[in-house]
């Protein structure tokens, strides 16, 4: 009984574990249902051997691309790829081996990759054999078949068509073995330069000369994985052919017939080198163009407000043209190339038949057996030789110097980490003991000569140690203390910081040593903070993002940094997006963002870089008190200011003269050390200079002391900010719609579609889906010229119809009797002459033609694309990344000019064969078209199911490459900021992850194509089973002699042999045409499709105005204007109503967020006016034409951008203003000591030179100096168009200086002197004012300093987007309104001040 209720237990168990498991797969035949478009993508790792072969790996992915093209995404791409091809596993291998192998790149690679490199040179050798199996197969078939011996051909009709087949396995594996070994060069070699520019010393080498590591160099070793192993397989294969030849045809004939081979093969290997020479020539043009474009980009907002567009363009298209020259020579030779390839046969061929009539075997007679397998055999040499051969020596020429370049990358200094100080002095923080630093000029890779001749050896350049920032700093920084670091624009406050982090080189004395040593090294918060594409928080737990989030530190954080109003108003709160370099944030809101990523940082050391200067006064106590003296307090903390109100609640301060540390201590020993060293100047006879060249009491103290002493001017400073009547007023925020939260939104902005998802403020890039739309062709071909398209056609047409008439001809010569052959040994070499003639001539002419016209066609299109760019609005900047833009610049441009030409030539010159051998074949044997029908609707079909999945795939990996090289970008800009926080693993783990993902899309694409190769080759192999079978059946039965034409039928057969890879080719030519015109769509939205700024002055219909009496006056009026920076957001100005008259100035002031620098930017008309108008003498800018407007003012911008070339050019671009004005504007802006230094106007405001090799020697003496032609030089500087050697205040002056030589009627001034100490501004504001009085300028400044807009004609409150109040200062004050409540806090600041300081003396 109990063993039944056991046994039913059992049984009711088993039912329902049954029945469960049937509702489960029910439910997901539900699920499958429901989501049937869903493909989940099987993984590489998982196929059997069928699926490794015929490269069913990739059916997920094709399936998926038929039902929709949508369907194919990262996720399922990704879930193809080998596990051995994650980039995190490639770049381990590959960074020990090369650790192992003394830094060699080379060695390095051999050792990790050889495992791949043994199986591809495996499959290359069977693939050889069965190549030349081929063509001694079909001889003895034609034999057999001439000989009536039907049985012995249908034997070697069936090993044919075995040897066929097996050739389609083989020669698919080979190439992918080859590109998937190049593939883990490429992402190997790419991950291992991120990893060593992350540990790079900072004066090691110069960022932005990386990028061409990445996009070039690598793009070589790429290359080099698919093409190296016929360096030595392809003489091989010749000398087989060789040998086969000679034992039928006689040696003589062979040895000449393929000597014309080899011959033309050295020829080709010279043209080669001479690409390699004349490529690294275009990559050094290249870079020049791309820098430049680089700068622009990322300088656009004084581009646009100085009308510099025309400037830089000319620049860059000269730049172009000099490329242009270049990529001509290239493509000459190319072309050369792609001519030989085509006739190089036919030379061969006619060498040979005409030395074998003459002196070969059998009296010079020819058998169609004979004919066909020389001309086989001859055909084999053709791919390998002639093209895969010369390849190879292209890209090893190539590729030794990229090697070079980037050996020499790796060997440079690493960045180590500061080491803690002694353990007997425990109080002690940071420590350096006497250190001279400098900064040294960036280096490059350029290609050296050797003995006067030039060589390809590269190496790396460093232009040694420029003048000492710091000199003999010695300075112990106590625990937990605050440290004020003061001093001039220029004294060396940034390098003291950089310093501290071992961001700078000590030249001489004792190392540098801080107190952790352990990651993070310190907190630091920059004078421009860098900040990360991500949310808020993201940035905020930068630093310990790896660690438990701690709500309440972050809670802190944001507190007393006074971002929680901020968050407040923006919807998502702190999950709102932040775009590429927080471009959506106003200039507080970036300093107080990375002073709560400081607070949140559990580092002791806090390192900050004047981080109030683009604080309001209200905002800035508060941020002082809460997060520097309160969430901060203990910590060690250095802060360099400006703010010298805050001065006395610091433990110590240090002041710094010229980068020599002249006072430290209290506030009180400060003023006494400085006050001594006055006095001791004043009894050497010098009162007013310390030696130096700089007032120190004016450092620190006031101008105006009437007593004789030097005090800290705290009142001055106190009363120089703009305040609110409260502290309690609301903290300036920027609206909540400058940061786009909806991760979501999809928006179309003015037509253009790549702008549609919104991430953060950035608007991702969408491909095209789909065919490419013939709007594209059309557009290209208008581009090329119909004529020539035209022309190009019908020369592949004749050259087509002058090969297959040669090789009738000898098929119907070898058919006559012997007697006869004899007899026309002559007239038969004539005519073969004049057929190779017509069709060689042909080949170079057709070739050079196309390459030519498609160089110059892409350098229009390029022309094009540029002045679209700049003519984009402004907004379109801010949503785009650099790095976005650059590769349409880089990238796509490099497609168009160096990899679509030859594939599109080749795509139709191939096409040419394949209808040539169907019509032959279906001449010959008309049994065949049914099933040749059948093929041809197979392959198709099969063309179409690649198509559809090949097109978004290479799109995908076109998209999914931006962000490689725009995260590669953002860490070398963030590079201290990454390094000091710890986080460098952490970044690159990130950027690996990036560049796996767009791996995973070139892998699947190289699947695809493989895919898709191995079974057109499958059916040319049907197409040669067919066509053997059926030539046996047609010659053996009288039946079949009817059917079919028997003097075609060798021909057809070697016309279905030549079918063989070339039908797999030709599609595969086709789709790499179609997929590379995705580059060409991408570079003609550019050129076309961009939204634009309203049009220019000569097409818009505007007035014609007399430059020389427009503007007379300079008067300004703004009537009911509102303006927005994009029309999916809320305005920034609302109904704004101000009237300027001309010459006077206005000073514009309010809170952080009110709409200040709104107020200048849409008088440039950089932001979108939708209502209201604003008139510079009573005309609008639709009136006069927007670049003369814009040609009338003249704007210093908040965050001040200086171009990397002379400093003759930053100031005047158009090279229209003499070397004394040039000098009075430098001394006007008190920056002429720094240019001097530099090297006076021709000297650079960047960091290295590079001269092409065009420009050496180009340089003269005159008047003792060097001087150089400033258009000839172009400066290595980064993406982000600043210049490191020299501090945010000088930059600033110089962009004061800019202004100065300008002829604008009116000056608009962002803050212009937010970065210099208050003698300097004292001094800048005065030339401002002699300057308007003398030239009658109208000045509109926005100034957190009341002192800098204190004697301002008219001042402008602004709040919230409108304009509070307006007025002259004293009437405003009389009225009590909001400025005089500025001006009252300001005075009750400074009297308290001035107390405490006379009480402390």
């Amino acid at each position: 009984m109990a063993a039944a209720t056991t046994s039913d237990w059992e049984t009711q168990e088993e039912d329902a574990r049954r029945r469960q498991e049937e509702e489960e797969e029910e439910e997901e035949e539900e699920e499958v249902e429901e989501e049937d478009v869903v493909v989940v993508g099987r993984h590489f790792d998982r196929q059997n051997l069928w699926g490794y072969i015929s490269f069913a790996w990739v059916n997920p992915l094709l399936a998926a691309g038929k039902q929709s093209p949508d369907n194919i995404t990262t996720e399922l791409v990704a879930s193809l790829k080998s596990t051995a091809d994650d980039a995190q596993k490639l770049v381990a291998a590959l960074e020990r081996a090369v650790d192992s192998n003394d830094r060699s790149l080379v060695r390095g690679m051999l050792t990790c990759f050889r495992q791949d490199m043994m199986c591809q040179q495996v499959w290359t050798a069977l693939e050889s054999v069965q190549r030349v199996s081929m063509a001694v197969l079909l001889r003895e078939l034609l034999n057999a078949v001439e000989r009536g011996a039907h049985e012995r051909a249908f034997v070697f009709a069936s090993l044919l068509s075995l040897t066929a087949f097996a050739y389609c396995l083989c020669h698919h594996q080979t190439f992918w073995f080859g590109m998937r070994l190049g593939h883990r060069m490429r992402v190997s070699g790419v991950g291992l330069i991120h990893r060593k520019a992350l540990r790079l010393a900072p004066h090691g080498f110069q960022f932005g000369g990386l990028t061409a590591l990445v996009a070039n160099d690598m793009q070589r070793a790429e290359e080099l994985g698919m093409y190296y192993q016929f360096l030595w397989w392809a003489p091989i294969e010749a000398c087989a052919v060789l040998a086969l030849l000679a034992l039928e045809m006689g040696v003589l004939p062979a040895v000449v017939g393929v000597g014309v081979l080899l011959l033309l093969a050295p020829a080709q290997t010279a043209l080669s080198r001479n690409i390699g020479l004349y490529r690294q020539r275009t990559a050094r043009l290249t870079d020049l163009r791309v820098k430049e474009t680089s700068e622009i980009c990322s300088g656009v907002l004084p581009v646009k407000m100085h009308q510099f567009e025309d400037c830089f363009r000319e620049r860059i298209q000269s730049k172009r043209s000099k490329e242009e020259e270049s990529l001509r020579a290239v493509t000459t030779f190319r072309a050369g190339n792609a001519a030989v390839f085509f006739a190089a046969p036919l030379l061969a061929s006619f060498a040979l038949f005409t030395l074998y009539m003459y002196f070969g075997k059998n009296d010079g007679v020819l058998t169609q057996a004979r004919v066909f397998y020389a001309i086989a055999l001859l055909q084999l040499p053709k791919l390998w030789l002639a093209n895969f051969f010369l390849r190879a020596g292209e890209i090893c020429s190539e590729a030794r110097a990229s090697v070079a370049r980037i050996n020499a990358f790796l060997a440079l200094p690493e960045w180590k980490v500061p080491r803690p100080p002694p353990a007997d002095v425990p109080d002690v923080a940071a420590r350096l003991n006497g250190c001279d630093f400098a900064w040294t000029s960036a280096g490059d890779l350029q290609t050296t000569s050797s003995g006067g001749s030039k060589t390809n050896s590269t190496s790396f350049k460093t232009l040694g140690p420029l003048r000492c920032c710091l000199r003999n700093i010695k300075l112990d920084i106590r625990q937990g203390e605050l440290l004020a670091v003061v001093g001039r624009v220029g004294s060396g406050k940034t390098s003291l910081l950089s310093a501290l982090l071992g961001e700078l080189a000590p030249v001489q004395g004792s190392a540098l040593e801080t107190m952790p040593q352990a990651p993070p090294v310190a907190a630091v918060c920059h004078q421009e903070p860098w900040l990360k594409s991500g949310t808020v928080r993201e940035n905020v737990i930068f630093g310990s993002a790896c660690t438990e989030f701690d709500a309440d530190q972050y809670d802190l954080a944001v507190s007393s940094s006074a971002l929680e109003r901020d968050l407040a108003c923006i919807p998502g709160g702190d999950n709102c997006m932040l775009g590429e370099r927080g471009v959506n944030l106003s200039g507080g809101q970036k300093a107080r963002l990375a002073l709560a990523r400081c607070v949140y940082c559990p580092a002791k050391l806090k390192l900050l870089d004047d981080p109030l200067s683009a604080l309001d006064a209200v905002v800035a106590k508060r941020v002082f008190e809460d997060c520097i003296c309160g969430a901060m307090r203990e910590c060690t903390r250095v802060l360099v200011t400006h703010q010298r109100q805050f001065l006395r609640q610091c433990d110590r301060i240090a002041v710094l003269v010229d980068g020599e540390l002249v006072a430290l201590g209290t506030y009180d020993e400060v003023f006494r050390q400085l006050t001594a060293i006055d006095e001791a100047k004043m009894d050497a006879g010098n009162t007013t200079n310390n030696g130096l060249g700089v007032n120190l009491a004016d450092i620190v103290g006031d101008d105006g002391a009437r007593s004789g002493r030097t005090s800290i001017d705290v009142d001055s400073i106190a009363a120089s900010m703009v305040t609110s009547s409260s502290e309690h007023q609301q903290i300036g925020t920027v609206a909540a719609d400058d940061l786009i939260h909806d991760e979501k939104k999809r928006d179309k902005l003015n037509g253009t579609s790549a702008m549609r998802e919104r991430d953060g403020g950035l608007v991702k890039e969408e491909a095209a889906s789909g065919h490419t739309k013939r709007a594209i062709y059309v557009s290209m071909i208008s581009r090329f010229g119909i004529s020539s398209f035209i022309a190009v056609l019908l020369a592949l047409a004749v050259g087509q119809f002058v090969q297959t008439g040669m090789e009738v001809y000898l098929s119907k010569y070898a058919r006559l009797p012997a007697k006869n052959q004899i007899k026309h040994h002559d007239s038969m070499v004539m005519y073969l002459a004049l057929f190779v003639a017509s069709s060689t001539a042909i080949a170079v002419w057709r070739s050079y033609f196309y390459m030519q016209r498609l160089v110059s066609t892409n350098t229009n299109l390029h022309s094009d694309m540029l002045a679209s760019v700049l003519r984009a609005p402004l907004y379109w900047f801010h949503v785009n990344p650099v790095g976005r833009v650059l590769n349409r610049f880089t990238k796509d441009l490099a497609t168009a000019d160096e990899i679509f030409p030859f594939v599109s030539f080749d795509c139709v010159q191939c096409m040419g064969f394949c209808l040539c051998a169907f019509i032959l074949i279906s001449v010959a044997m008309p049994l065949s078209m049914p099933f040749t029908f059948a093929l041809v609707r197979i392959f198709l079909n099969l063309r179409s199911t690649f198509l559809s999945s090949s097109r978004e795939v290479k799109r995908g990996e076109a998209v999914s490459r931006s962000p490689v090289y725009a995260d590669f970008a953002a860490a070398l800009k963030g590079l201290s900021t990454i390094r000091c926080f710890g986080v460098d693993d952490r970044v690159h783990q990130e950027f690996l992850d990036t560049l796996d993902c767009n791996a995973s899309w070139h892998l699947a694409f190289v699947g695809v194509q493989r895919w898709l190769g191995f079974r057109l080759d499958a059916i040319c192999g049907a197409v040669v089973l067919l066509a053997s079978f059926i030539s046996v059946y047609l010659t053996s039965t009288s039946w079949g002699k009817h059917m079919g034409n028997t003097d075609f039928i060798a021909l057809a057969l070697s016309q279905a042999l030549t079918l063989s890879g070339l039908l797999q080719w030709v599609t595969r030519q086709s789709a790499e045409t179609e997929n590379h015109m995705t580059a060409i769509e991408r570079l003609v939205e550019y050129a076309d499709h961009l939204p634009t700024e309203f049009v220019d002055d000569e097409s818009d219909g505007s007035k014609p105005i007399d430059e020389t009496t427009w503007p007379a006056k300079g008067c300004v009026e703004f009537v009911s204007v509102s303006a927005r920076y994009r029309n999916e957001l809320a305005p920034c100005l609302s109904d704004v109503s101000l009237s300027v008259p001309g010459g006077c100035s206005v000073g514009i002031v309010g809170r952080t967020g009110s709409g200040k620098s709104s107020l200048l930017l849409s008088l440039f008309h950089l932001i979108h006016v939708y209502d209201g108008v604003i008139r510079i003498d009573g005309l609008t800018a639709s009136e006069v034409g927007l670049r003369r407007w814009r040609s009338q003012l003249s704007v210093i911008p908040q965050e001040p951008v200086i171009f990397a070339t002379s400093i003759r050019l930053n100031l005047d671009p158009r090279l229209d203003k003499s070397d004394a004005q040039l000098w009075d504007a430098l001394r006007a802006a008190r920056v002429d000591e720094a240019v001097r230094r530099s090297g006076g106007l021709d000297g650079t405001w960047g960091e290295s030179l590079v001269k092409s090799e065009d420009d050496e020697g180009s340089g003269s003496e005159e008047g003792g100096q060097q001087t150089t032609d400033s258009s000839k030089v172009a400066v290595v500087i980064d993406n982000y168009g600043t210049a490191p050697k020299y501090s945010s205040g000088q930059r600033q002056l110089l962009a004061l200086a800019r202004i100065l030589v300008s002829r604008a009627k009116i000056i608009a001034l962002d803050e212009p002197t937010s970065n210099v100490d208050r003698s300097t501004d004292h001094a800048v504001q005065q030339a401002l004012r002699e300057e308007a009085l003398t030239n009658s300028r109208t000045v509109m400044v926005v100034a957190h300093r009341l002192k800098t807009i204190e004697k301002s004609s008219l001042i402008t409150v602004m709040k919230d987007g409108q304009v509070q109040e307006v007025g002259e200062p004293l009437s405003l004050i009389a009225q009590g309104g909001a400025y005089a409540a500025l001006v009252e806090a300001s005075k009750n600041t400074a009297k308290n001040t001035a107390k405490n300081t006379a009480q402390s003396e």
